[in-house]
């Protein structure tokens, strides 16, 4: 996602952006058509605190840009044997450890005292514009479709294409909510929850024990170390100095950020987003223009 967002406004390609706008139809898609046939009930929906959504995703954002790659990519990365990644996950588990129940804890509930639900309910594009579920899941497949069908051709590449790509992560979402469900884990698929839980487990003992987020979180690294095995692209990598200071502080700055948010690129930008969450709509849209701000600052400005 960080080069998806950086590339749109430095390099004018839309290339990954337009992966992951697949990846989000794809996730819409199979989402609502699993509540529609009530194959996912009990989950947590993710309330429209709209301060801590847009305070949140933007500086999630500008985290993601210093540390140059957002916390699944930083995961997935690690699989990889960059041990910059290794420090920005690091990083990102203490930010999001110590806003989640740590010294910045109470600026979370703060902010997220300023909520906006319709009739008392979460507010969705559901509930908010009264439509069926299979009028989206409609909406999505044939924005999937369109894409596929107009989107550029693809040069010649190692390894997947956008289409393919696309299609894959989205398919992660709902079969993520199909499982998590039936592990009483109400979530789906998030990072910055589980990262925080894991770092407040190891330290304290809380949560007093380990579920199911905290188990996919751990498989990122796993699944990407395989992945660069059987690719031939594992190798151990250190970022000089300079880049390492950069990318824990880009770290911590995207767990302070996803945890005030309620969640991050994937968190809200595709597994919540899939349920179409007022709120996670509007922290993926904050954490674009936090991510465009930086790479301004960083990359652009004369």
């Amino acid at each position: 996602m960080n080069s998806a967002m950086r590339n749109v406004i430095l390099l004018r390609d839309f290339l990954l952006f337009r992966t992951y706008l697949l990846a989000l139809c794809v996730a819409v898609a199979g989402t609502q058509a699993l509540f529609a046939m009530g194959l996912v009930e009990g989950v947590k929906l993710k309330e429209f605190y709209y301060a801590a959504n847009i305070i949140g995703g933007l500086v999630f954002g500008i985290g993601v840009v210093l540390a140059g790659g957002c916390d699944s990519g930083s995961m997935y990365r690690m699989g990889e044997g960059m041990l910059g990644s290794w420090a920005a996950v690091y990083a990102f588990g203490l930010g999001a450890a110590v806003t989640g129940v740590g010294v910045f804890s109470g600026l979370r509930t703060w902010l997220r005292s300023f909520q906006i639900t319709v009739d008392g309910d979460v507010a969705t594009l559901v509930n908010l514009l009264g439509w069926n579920r299979w009028v989206f899941v409609s909406i999505a497949v044939f924005f999937a479709v369109l894409g596929l069908v107009l989107g550029k051709k693809e040069k010649h590449q190692k390894g997947w294409g956008w289409r393919a790509s696309g299609v894959g992560m989205g398919a992660i979402i709902p079969l993520a909510w199909y499982f998590s469900a039936r592990s009483e884990y109400s979530f789906g698929f998030t990072f910055s929850g589980p990262t925080a839980n894991l770092f407040t487990y190891a330290s304290a003992g809380i949560p007093w024990t380990i579920d199911w987020g905290m188990l996919a979180l751990a498989g990122v690294p796993l699944g990407a170390f395989i992945g660069a095995i059987r690719g031939r692209e594992f190798k151990w990598r250190v970022s000089p100095p300079p880049r390492l200071i950069q990318q824990f502080a880009g770290g911590l700055i995207m767990g302070f950020g996803a945890r005030l948010a309620g969640g991050c690129t994937i968190g809200q930008g595709l597994t919540n987003s899939a349920m179409l969450t007022v709120g996670s709509l509007v922290t993926m849209v904050f954490i674009v223009l936090g991510a465009w701000a930086m790479v301004y600052i960083m990359f652009m400005r004369e």
